[in-house]
């Protein structure tokens, strides 16, 4: 994968001071990751290669719990009607992979500006720095799934007018055109679940919808490994 990534609030301050190292860790995870696609279930899309945000999760979180990452982490009582639990906390970074609808995003700034704010605790930790991790809009997805490019722009109003002040890392992932890379094609029993029942290594090549920033086109290889 290719990492892009945009900073708010004097986050870069963070991510080549005290935080360098950790970042280091989290941008070398998701770069070493393979690209993860299911079979689209929209009406009149049925089949064709969409991003896999369900594999996406489970891929991060095992490359991280490697790194000796905290996963799936409680959140205090403060915050408690924003959710359950945090995707991923080390050393006062948190960090969320926001793959779901858009209007998600906006409840994981609000709710760690809640905790970076309050100084709640996070295990041992407060709230430093934040990390949200996102997809490019390249990839073709389901509808109103957030990208990498909305959350930036969001990002940009709500600083100008200083809604939010913790210091925000958004990470998008994105990949290389035109050439064939390693990939991984899921099958679930149903369009909910989250237990994938096949894991075929594949690979793909993303091709240009023919417009500027328009999303791409997955061809998938199964014959070539």
């Amino acid at each position: 994968m290719l990492l892009k990534t945009e900073d708010f609030n004097d986050a870069g301050k963070l991510f080549v001071g005290r935080l360098a190292v950790r970042w280091k860790e989290l941008s070398e995870a998701l770069t070493e990751l393979p690209l993860q696609f299911k079979a689209s279930q929209q009406k009149g899309k049925e089949g064709s290669p969409i991003f896999d945000p369900v594999a996406f999760n489970a891929v991060i979180k095992e490359a991280l719990s490697k790194r000796s990452w905290a996963t799936n982490i409680a959140i205090p009582e403060v915050v408690a009607f924003l959710g359950t639990d945090v995707d991923f906390f080390v050393e006062g970074l948190l960090v969320e992979a926001q793959f779901s609808n858009y209007p998600f995003f906006l409840n994981n700034v609000v709710r760690s500006a809640l905790l970076a704010k309050s100084k709640a605790l996070l295990g041992s930790a407060h709230v430093e720095a934040v990390v949200i991790i996102t997809k490019a809009h390249m990839f073709p997805s389901s509808n109103s799934t957030l990208y990498y490019e909305q959350a930036v722009n969001q990002l940009k109003e709500f600083s100008k007018y200083g809604v939010f002040d913790v210091p925000i890392r958004v990470a998008g992932l994105f990949a290389e055109m035109e050439k064939e890379l390693p990939a991984i094609w899921n099958e679930y029993p149903g369009r909910y679940s989250r237990d994938n029942t096949m894991m075929e290594p594949v690979t793909c090549i993303l091709k240009s919808g023919g417009r500027p920033n328009s999303i791409c086109k997955v061809q998938i290889n199964r014959s070539r490994r």
